[in-house]
């Protein structure tokens, strides 16, 4: 029991060293990536959902197709968590105004990042012939320590959003609920281009939150007032980030130091013991 009491001292100051500098986060749980479209505000509909971190979709409508890939990261060291709209390509068989769309990707189960993150949203394209008109797109992120799925999801510019039109028509694979924190990039102008090809210059946009493994990370795309000339294509990627967000170097230093100060206290104290009176 003595000898117990003796070594008491090193556990606490191990055990301290252990939540100082941290532990390695829990083991990436499988992926259940979805994907979900809806055109024209929820008239028609498409969705899909993998289990390899890649999700692929594709619909026809009269005069163009629609081809969606997302992707997932869970697997990079335990400093960032990702879900990206990689492709999401529109190609036009004949001179067409497109529906209005909502394309939503999400994912949950996340666990590389833990307390102070940063939730970062980017989008930007390719387009081919594009008609006069107004034609813009909007791009929304969002993380959800209550791992659901879509959680948070709005359509700026849609009246329909993503999580009602989901659920009206297939009712699996939603969850929705509130977010934990929200990413609005501003609109992105898509001009008119009479010939060639124009790169659509996109926008990044970030908020500072805190995640709670097991969290959940999602995002929107909203397409409107779009008309393509016959053969022309129409490319939009978009990428939802939560990163860790670096202590300054002080800091990680002194928290660095604390453990070896505490044994050498409990070393010093074990050479000179208090006398008590």
């Amino acid at each position: 029991m003595l000898r117990l009491r003796k070594l008491m001292p090193v556990v606490a100051v191990a055990l301290v060293a252990a939540v100082i500098l941290g532990t390695p986060p829990p083991a990436p749980a499988a992926d259940n990536i979805t994907v979900f479209v809806s055109l024209d505000g929820g008239l028609t509909y498409g969705s899909a959902s993998s289990s390899t971190g890649i999700v692929h979709l594709d619909l026809t409508g009269a005069g163009f197709s629609l081809t969606v890939t997302g992707t997932s990261n869970k697997d990079d060291g335990g400093t960032q968590s990702q879900i990206s709209q990689i492709s999401t390509t529109f190609r036009a068989t004949s001179a067409i105004a497109l529906p209005n769309v909502i394309v939503a990707l999400s994912d949950k189960d996340f666990s590389q990042v833990t307390g102070t993150a940063l939730l970062s949203s980017s989008v930007s394209g390719t387009s081919g012939v594009i008609g006069v008109g107004t034609a813009l797109s909007t791009f929304q992120s969002t993380m959800a320590n209550s791992n659901k799925l879509f959680a948070g999801l709005t359509s700026p510019g849609l009246n329909t959003p993503v999580v009602g039109a989901v659920d009206v028509k297939y009712g699996v694979g939603v969850e929705g609920g509130a977010a934990t924190a929200t990413v609005n990039n501003p609109p992105v102008i898509i001009s008119t281009l009479l010939s060639g090809t124009q790169k659509i210059d996109g926008s990044t946009a970030e908020v500072v939150t805190s995640a709670t493994p097991l969290y959940s990370l999602s995002n929107q795309l909203d397409i409107i007032g779009i008309t393509l000339g016959a053969g022309a294509q129409l490319n939009l990627t978009g990428t939802t980030t939560l990163s860790t967000v670096p202590a300054p170097a002080g800091v990680v230093l002194a928290l660095t130091g604390l453990p070896i100060l505490g044994l050498g206290h409990w070393l010093r104290r074990r050479k000179n013991p208090v006398k008590l009176a």
